[in-house]
């Protein structure tokens, strides 16, 4: 009886980090079906779309540009993204920022920027935020600002 609950709890567990983890769009990569329904949100701005969901309590935002392409992700929530899926190809950049910092005590946040990728999280327990971007990608009339 013990053995079956808990292959239950360590199957909802897993499917549940899947689809959260599944849900994010990939930094600089193109999204094929731009388009609003019951659990997206389109909101146009000038020379980009923001394209706003709820992941299992965490709220997305992505910035796709005219041409399909994301520029940056937001999101804040009760769960930091799987970074590898929502970095993609950006994630190897990343890796090799975050072993270059110093390390702090604890859980600090993570602020690490390099002509290629800008990563920032922090927040506590059920409370967290981050943004990703591009900054070769953001639009003329783009300020990091809009990311809030």
């Amino acid at each position: 009886m013990k053995s079956d609950l808990s292959f239950i709890v360590f199957v909802t567990i897993f499917f549940s980090n899947f689809i959260s983890n599944t849900a994010f769009c990939t930094l600089g990569e193109r999204v094929e079906n731009l388009q609003a329904s019951g659990q997206k949100k389109l909101s146009q701005q000038s020379g980009y779309t923001i394209q706003e969901s709820d992941v299992n309590g965490t709220a997305v935002k992505e910035f796709i540009l005219p041409s399909g392409i994301v520029f940056a992700i937001t999101w804040r929530g009760i769960k930091h993204p799987d970074l590898s899926s929502v970095l993609g190809t950006y994630n190897t950049e990343f890796e090799k920022l975050k072993s270059q910092k110093v390390k702090a005590l604890g859980r600090a946040p993570i602020h690490v920027q390099s002509s290629k990728v800008s990563v920032k999280m922090s927040g506590h327990m059920r409370d967290v935020h981050g943004e990703v971007y591009d900054p070769t990608l953001l639009p003329a009339d783009f300020s990091i600002q809009d990311l809030k």
